[in-house]
């Protein structure tokens, strides 16, 4: 019974944007990751004062949440200052998505939940997961020849409709599709997974979307090319960065023609924010993000972005094409050396606990990657710390097998 319902929360967790665009209706469950982060949150404090331990405020996993902390303090305080947010409630909702993925991240690994759903994970979830790959792959190759409702039909890329499954946009379904795939890379039975981890990789091809496929290229490069790595690792970083640099760089060529959309205007008003509200930034709820715009932030007033509205006032999907920009306007110099921080303790947890972090590294690297034009750990924390806690489980297991 317990196997069963770890299994149904995983799965919701990985599809549950095919059950929010199949069933509008739910709609209003949509901030069931926000709910959780909080309930997260509350059982960690719980558990800090029943235990009163107080190493773990020395340990790297607290070191990685501490920069975020100190990031909401400095937000709101840009907030004071400037402003420029709508509410108190848009503050609260942003504060909150903002740090579902640090959270998610810190409690899944101190509450020791990856530990419950890694048994689940090698002895039931992955052959559901196996048995899932197998019939979206099938309606994958369908969609090529005849239209069945999962494919992008109003955009033609290469030839090809991207495809989506029962997702609302390709890029949805692209980044639960590359969780799967680490998550896949990481476990220790690597060759029973090899004819899976392919079949991601096809499936993340026929998304047709730029950050997608330069992911996949880096994927290739780097599990393929493994083994000269370490003997010509100054060769091999250059290799890398060539390829992604080769790989989105016809997208950043279209975007930089196009200087006055939205996209664009985000990376350069960030910049100028960066500058004109040195050093905190605008604060929470004020620029780039969905809820900025849902609750009409003023700063919109003054910089006049196009496209993010619509005819009737209401926020389009454009204002989520962010990601750097977010974090570069709202939180300013000081942010982004709290993020710099935050990153270095992340690195030292996957070098001190992991020999073999491939896939944690890959999955950062398509985080990276997706930030210039997504708002990923905006959209996906919880995932996206769930599939981080769950490839370095298993990779440092796999690494004391070897």
């Amino acid at each position: 019974m317990k196997k069963n319902i770890i299994t149904l929360a995983l799965l919701f967790v990985y599809f549950n944007g095919i059950v929010f665009y199949l069933i509008p209706q739910l709609g209003f469950l949509a901030i069931w990751d926000e709910v959780v982060t909080i309930v997260l949150m509350a059982f960690c404090v719980l558990k800090l004062f029943k235990t009163k331990k107080g190493k773990i405020l020395v340990n790297n996993d607290f070191k990685f949440l501490f920069p975020w902390i100190l990031i909401v303090f400095s937000g709101l305080i840009g907030n004071g200052i400037y402003k420029y947010a709508a509410s108190v409630q848009a503050i609260f909702r942003d504060v909150v998505v903002f740090l579902k993925f640090p959270i998610c991240f810190f409690a899944i690994r101190y509450l020791k939940i990856d530990m419950k759903m890694d048994r689940v994970i090698k002895t039931y979830f992955l052959n559901v997961i196996h048995f899932i790959i197998y019939g979206i792959s099938i309606c994958a190759i369908i969609s090529l020849f005849f239209d069945i409702g999962m494919s992008q039909m109003e955009e033609v890329r290469h030839g090809i409709h991207s495809f989506k499954f029962l997702f609302n946009h390709p890029n949805s379904f692209g980044i639960v599709m590359v969780m799967i795939l680490c998550l896949l890379n990481s476990v220790d039975e690597y060759e029973s997974q090899k004819k899976y981890i392919i079949l991601c990789l096809f499936l993340l091809g026929l998304t047709m979307r730029t950050k997608i496929l330069a992911f996949c290229a880096v994927f290739i490069f780097i599990k393929f090319g493994n083994r000269w790595a370490k003997k010509f690792k100054g060769l091999f970083i250059f290799g890398s960065s060539a390829l992604i640099l080769a790989t989105v760089y016809d997208k950043l060529t279209i975007v930089t023609k196009w200087s006055e959309s939205a996209r664009m205007r985000f990376w350069t008003e960030s910049f100028n924010l960066l500058l004109k509200c040195f050093p905190l930034g605008t604060g929470f709820a004020t620029f780039a993000s969905h809820i900025s715009g849902k609750y009409k932030s003023s700063l919109y007033s003054i910089l006049n972005i196009k496209e993010i509205f619509d005819q009737y006032g209401n926020v389009t999907a454009t204002i989520g094409d962010t990601g750097f920009p977010y974090y570069i306007g709202q939180f300013g110099f000081w942010g982004l050396f709290l993020l710099f921080l935050s990153i270095r303790a992340l690195l030292k947890i996957i070098h001190n606990e992991n020999l073999n972090s491939t896939s944690a590294v890959l999955f950062l690297t398509y985080i990276a990657i997706a930030l210039t034009g997504e708002a990923t750990l905006i959209n996906a924390g919880l995932e996206c710390a769930v599939t981080l806690s769950l490839i370095l489980l298993s990779d440092k297991k796999v690494s004391s097998n070897k």
